[in-house]
């Protein structure tokens, strides 16, 4: 059978599932940390590095798929990196040393950067971005949702993970079987090279550098904030559905984000964004050991950040050339950020206790509005330096 090279129809299918996937099983480890903790006798700040290993693992994913999608079929390199993640993720519940756990979670990251560059690099080079590209990070947020509830229940029902994490495995070959006939759109912008015009290095630095602080805020916020609300005296069990609502949350504001992105542009809704993250910081901050603060607080969050990601990778395509090099230098940015930040966080805690969470949460979202006004200015004073 001749297999299609149709992007519109069942293609761009496979993407969204490949992120929902991936959104399960980059969003496993937090809720997992008092399984671990209880299997393996590892103190929370050895688990920790846990975050570290996963995130230069996805560094080395995304410096992998950056080089690799330059040259090679996108659904090759999106397939490879599903069939790690899922590897991976079947081999963490049953690692009992900290040598072994970093390894999975080095391998898991890895798949998880294989399949980012792919997905938002072919659907950047299908439409351009906008509302489509907004679905695809909503799919993220979607899977993440589930993997807290999953672990959850996983732990209700047999006591262990290793539910939660065979079943986020096995939905790792929807997208494969989606992807089967499939042909992968080419490069578009082989006529202005792969890699970073010199023109546009200043921009692509900016573009990088917020990514480095939105997903560590985003990373830390969403891997902590189950401790976060144990340190706040909500117990164990109702603090995963703590992080549960935040990325409920999430998932609710990138949908929201697929219908603004239809009549909104990027600037004005992530200074949006922005505002209600900064809202969400304040209440968290006022009314540190009050209930409903805190879960209002936590909800405002996860609404303020969900289209981030997506509303900067739609503000910057018109003004920079989206090879899959400066792609990848975005993803590295956002990979940097949760190695240096996240796996951090525990040490934070231990040391300055809850209060901790909030005031990392509110840095990274003042140097993120930082560059989204100087990355506005640049493009207000000089244009876009690509050709469409």
């Amino acid at each position: 059978m001749t297999p299609v090279a149709d992007t519109r129809s069942g293609a761009p299918a496979a993407y969204l599932g490949a992120f929902a996937v991936m959104g399960m099983a980059a969003m496993l480890l937090g809720p997992s940390i008092a399984g671990l903790h209880r299997a393996t006798g590892l103190s929370e700040a050895r688990l920790g590095l846990l975050f570290s290993a996963s995130s230069l693992g996805y560094l080395t994913g995304l410096v992998a798929a950056g080089a690799l999608i330059a040259r090679a079929d996108g659904h090759t390199v999106l397939a490879s990196g599903i069939l790690t993640m899922g590897a991976a993720v079947v081999a963490v519940p049953h690692c009992h040393g900290l040598a072994a756990l970093c390894i999975a979670e080095l391998v898991l990251g890895f798949g998880i950067g294989v399949i980012e560059i792919p997905c938002n690099s072919l659907i950047l080079w299908t439409v351009g971005g906008g509302a489509l590209l907004n679905a695809l990070h909503a799919c993220w947020a979607l899977g993440a949702v589930l993997a807290p509830l999953l672990v959850g229940r996983s732990i209700a029902w047999t006591g262990g993970l290793s539910g939660a994490y065979v079943i986020v495995a096995a939905c790792g070959f929807v997208p494969l079987l989606l992807l089967r006939n499939r042909v992968a759109p080419p490069n578009p912008h082989v006529e202005i090279g792969r890699g970073i015009p010199s023109e546009a290095r200043g921009r692509v630095a900016l573009v990088a550098c917020f990514y480095f602080a939105n997903i560590a805020t985003e990373a830390t916020f969403a891997g902590w904030i189950y401790r976060y609300g144990e340190l706040r005296d909500i117990s164990t069990a109702t603090a995963i559905y703590l992080g549960a609502a935040f990325l409920g949350a999430f998932a609710v504001g990138r949908m929201i984000g697929i219908v603004v992105a239809r009549s909104v542009a990027p600037f004005p809704t992530l200074l949006a964004d922005h505002a209600v993250s900064f809202a969400a910081v304040a209440v968290l901050l006022l009314a540190p050991n009050a209930p409903a603060a805190i879960w209002i607080g936590t909800v405002l969050f996860g609404l303020g950040m969900a289209s981030m990601f997506a509303n900067m990778l739609g503000m910057s395509e018109p003004l920079v050339p989206s090879t899959g090099t400066v792609t990848s230098l975005y993803l590295v940015g956002s990979s940097l950020g949760g190695i240096v930040v996240t796996g951090s966080m525990g040490a934070l805690l231990d040391r300055y206790g809850a209060v901790a969470l909030p005031v990392v949460a509110a840095i990274g979202t003042l140097a993120t509005l930082a560059i989204v006004a100087a990355l506005e200015l640049s493009a207000r004073r000089r244009g876009p330096l690509r050709s469409s």
